[in-house]
């Protein structure tokens, strides 16, 4: 469901916190952004898709300040800035949650959140963090250090210590990758609540429904050059697709021609074990198949595909 539009701030009268204006970046020869302008409102949430490659992260590391561009300018409230690094960008209240971790693995998720920002006193830094985790609808336990977490507690780690910025453009880049549903959708109820704030929320997402159910407004990249800005409402996941390829695809493919009976086994695993990660998993994958594995995280499948392809040493079992 869509966000009531009579809950957005408006911002008719106000230019916008920040501004991309005709930003070209190139590496070894290759333009992977080519002249690109972009508005970015108070109160709105504006989504950001394209294949990959296209320059969606690269355009957010010129946002906030990672990465320094070749062309054009960036404005803040109108003004042009530059940006030597995220201390700048910070100081102008821009804020990016990174597609990876970014966290010090052997620091509490606290003294994550708060890096370099400590409260005088612990007890301080123990009620913010509460305050924080009740508003995103995380469960964290601040003592527990970074480099026990999984995947989605690092990324809710990684949300908090943005939202202890009080940033006033907040970019997200792939947030939900490692995400359940249940937390995918705390995320989403979270982004709407910043944009009623009046922050100006980015959002990189390859998740076409859930960008079109949350944004205002949606941008597609494609070779690093934008090729369509419209409002949310008025497209559709068969729309995006056919601006992020450049032509008319189907996004839900045929079903696959059904794997023959006696087609030969190509990989077989049997009793597969790691421990704390793996229980005794059998597994057949023939010739022609494709095979999901699935299950909420920390339930074992990047645990599996890890032994699978000999990245981690099995405790038992034989492939």
């Amino acid at each position: 469901m869509r966000r009531s539009r009579a809950s957005r701030v408006s911002t008719t009268s106000d230019p916008a916190p920040v501004r991309l204006d005709r930003v070209g970046k190139r590496y070894a020869g290759t333009a992977v952004l080519d002249g690109v302008s972009l508005d970015f409102a108070a109160g709105r949430v504006h989504g950001l898709v394209g294949e990959n490659g296209a320059g969606k992260s690269t355009l957010l590391r010129v946002l906030c300040g990672l990465t320094a561009p070749d062309g054009g300018r960036v404005l803040v409230d109108g003004r042009p800035v530059r940006m030597r690094g995220p201390r700048d960008a910070l100081a102008h209240g821009v804020a990016l949650v990174p597609q990876d971790a970014a966290l010090v693995p052997a620091l509490s998720v606290l003294d994550n959140v708060f890096l370099g920002r400590w409260a005088r006193r612990r007890s301080a830094d123990r009620e913010r963090f509460a305050a924080l985790a009740r508003r995103a609808g995380a469960e964290l336990d601040p003592d527990a250090p970074v480099r026990a977490l999984s995947p989605a507690e690092r990324k809710w780690t990684q949300i908090l210590r943005v939202l202890a910025l009080d940033a006033r453009v907040i970019a997200l880049d792939e947030p939900a990758a490692p995400f359940t549903q249940g937390d995918a959708d705390r995320l989403m109820a979270l982004v709407a609540d910043l944009a009623r704030g009046g922050a100006a929320v980015v959002l990189v997402s390859h998740l076409l429904d859930q960008v079109l159910a949350v944004c205002d407004e949606v941008s597609v990249l494609r070779d690093g050059r934008r090729v369509l800005t419209s409002p949310a409402a008025e497209q559709t996941p068969r729309s995006l697709v056919r601006h992020m390829a450049g032509r008319p695809v189907e996004v839900r493919y045929p079903e696959p021609e059904p794997v023959p009976v006696d087609a030969p086994v190509v990989l077989s695993a049997r009793g597969l074990a790691r421990a704390g990660a793996v229980r005794g998993v059998d597994l057949d994958v023939r010739a022609g198949e494709i095979v999901g594995l699935a299950g909420l995280a920390g339930s074992g499948r990047s645990a599996t595909l890890r032994l699978l392809a000999g990245a981690d040493r099995r405790d038992a079992g034989e492939i």
